[in-house]
């Protein structure tokens, strides 16, 4: 009887605990404290052990090896690495500048986050305008292409300054050239055309010369 009365009531509904006590063939039965937590449903067995029943069953413990098993391989990002491979040519952009700068002024360039910056608005706009040219040419376009002709254009620019006069000789910040690029490429574009054209007049002339002069 003693064993069945402890089986029912050392633990309440409520989550209180339920001590008994047998004196004098009495049962005294005294809430001593309560508990908080989870129910767990519990019987005995013949062998007078307890079991846990499956509803109530703990989550089993996850092996080491199972979580190692759970881990993936990390992703790598591929944007940042596309992005880090087509930061080739700004280094390239500089370095001519800076040759540039040394032939002109005995001096290196000064590159500050506004000139920085003004580099990549160049490469922008020469590289808008090398892609239009070569879409007019049903050429293939390839990020290295694109960025070979860019750095090309911009050395042809810079080995073509002297062909530049009057207030935009002395700009060559690169906000400067940033801000000039088209009145830059338009006086290089004439100096080549007027410099065409005195080939062509000077070639008609001496052609006219020699076939005038009677060989007989």
């Amino acid at each position: 009887m003693q064993r069945i009365m402890a089986c029912s009531t050392e633990w309440a509904k409520s989550g209180q605990e339920v001590g008994i006590k047998w004196a004098n063939n009495e049962l005294i039965v005294n809430w001593l404290s309560e508990v908080g937590g989870q129910e767990v449903g519990k019987k005995w067995a013949k062998s007078g052990r307890k079991k846990v029943d499956k509803e109530v069953q703990a989550t089993p413990t996850i092996e080491p090896e199972v979580i190692e098993q759970t881990i993936e391989e990390p992703i790598l990002n591929t944007k940042r690495t596309k992005k880090a491979e087509s930061n080739k040519l700004y280094p390239s952009m500089i370095e001519c500048y800076n040759q540039f700068c040394l032939k002109k002024t005995n001096m290196g360039a000064k590159i500050d986050a506004h000139q920085g910056k003004s580099m990549k608005r160049i490469i922008e706009y020469l590289g808008a305008q090398v892609k239009l040219k070569l879409e007019l040419e049903n050429a293939i376009i390839t990020q290295e292409v694109l960025e070979t002709q860019v750095l090309i254009a911009w050395q042809f620019i810079l080995d073509n300054w002297d062909r530049i006069t009057g207030y935009y000789a002395e700009q060559i910040k690169l906000n400067q050239i940033d801000s000039n690029l088209p009145n830059l490429l338009m006086q290089i574009r004439n100096y080549q055309k007027n410099n065409k054209k005195n080939r062509d007049e000077k070639f008609a002339s001496n052609y006219e010369q020699i076939s005038g002069v009677s060989f007989e």
